[in-house]
């Protein structure tokens, strides 16, 4: 059976930024996030009111991570 670790929510770019690199992924900048963030298949964000801050669940950011590294064949 595959144990399944708990979804966290990541409070912000840096800590985006370095999720990704924990899940194997590049490092990436505040500026690589927001392009991904507006592509052809966005990265799963949030906002917060008034768009202050941006925040994303780790369980998605993995499987958006392994679908578009799978397409485009990085990290």
């Amino acid at each position: 059976m595959t144990e399944r670790r708990a979804s966290s929510t990541l409070d912000g770019w840096k800590e985006i930024a370095a999720h990704i690199v924990a899940i194997g992924g590049p490092e990436v900048d505040e500026r690589t996030l927001r392009r991904w963030a507006c592509g052809e298949d966005p990265m799963p964000l949030y906002s917060t009111p008034g768009g202050r801050r941006v925040l994303c669940q780790s369980d998605e950011l993995d499987a958006w991570w392994r679908r578009v590294s799978r397409r485009h064949r990085i990290g």
